[in-house]
């Protein structure tokens, strides 16, 4: 099966290091009934720094797991959101060289079929501040504020890749 890769980033806010691991992640949109976008304010620190930038939801598949599988699951736990209407966008390439590690984040998006209970980690509770439902537009306004820092730089970067080619492959 082939999947299309929407973008490379390379990590240039931390000293280069060879990635050791591979890690394989889901991410994604997620649209309400009035048509905005949950982003994640994240805020805290952590292994990467100080952070205080903005993400899609999304997370780490798990063994045995399935794309899709996790796509849904990350969705009930960061957002506490059931999803319908899901599509595939694309794959985006990005590494994190303080932590030695290759991501491949496989890319959605989807509609809100009906809220339930999250359930975030310690280390979630931690560190996320608030979701947040925009605009398309206000998002991407948000996401090329220049500042943002540290590992913030590389997110928004890559959460604006997903996001364009949302929006140029769902023009009518």
């Amino acid at each position: 099966m082939r999947q299309k890769i929407l973008g490379n980033i390379d990590d240039t806010i931390y000293p280069y290091k060879k990635p050791k691991w591979v890690r394989l992640s889901t991410r994604g949109l997620v649209f309400n009934n009035k048509k905005e976008v949950a982003i994640l304010h994240i805020v805290g620190k952590d292994d990467f720094g100080q952070r205080d930038h903005y993400e899609l939801p999304g997370g780490g598949i798990e063994e045995n797991e399935g794309s899709l599988t996790c796509f849904k699951r990350e969705m009930e736990e960061e957002l506490g959101v059931v999803v319908k209407d899901i599509n595939f966008l694309g794959i985006i390439s990005y590494n994190y060289s303080i932590l030695e590690l290759q991501n491949y984040g496989l890319y959605y998006y989807a509609n809100v079929d009906k809220v339930v209970n999250n359930n975030l980690t310690e280390l979630e509770k931690s560190l996320f501040k608030e979701v947040v439902w925009l605009k398309i537009g206000d998002l991407i306004k948000l996401l090329n504020d220049n500042k943002v820092e540290n590992v913030g730089k590389l997110i928004h970067k890559r959460e604006l890749i997903a996001i364009n080619e949302y929006v140029r492959s769902t023009k009518d």
